[in-house]
């Protein structure tokens, strides 16, 4: 049996559910993280390739993700937004 089957099965139905059923302020871009007993931990994302139908490649890809407040502050601030605005 694969490593993590079930964790990565759960991570897939939620990008898919987030996917098609998309809400304003809610990204669509997931971290899974897999623990298992006396095995390493796992962090993975949903990045994948989508090819529709006219032959075009999509590559969904987790964008840069801030390791703490004041690099939050930093992305902010580079993409126009300002991180007073946050709310979790």
């Amino acid at each position: 049996m694969h490593s993590g089957g079930w964790a990565r099965q759960l991570g897939f139905s939620i990008s898919r559910t987030l996917a098609d059923h998309p809400k304003s302020g809610i990204s669509a871009h997931i971290h899974i993280v897999i623990v298992q007993r006396g095995q390493d931990i796992l962090i993975e994302n949903n990045d994948e390739n989508i090819y529709p139908s006219d032959g075009s490649i999509h590559e969904f890809r987790m964008p840069q993700v801030a390791h703490g407040y004041k690099e939050f502050q930093m992305l902010a601030a580079s993409t126009g937004q300002d991180a007073a605005g946050a709310v979790c």
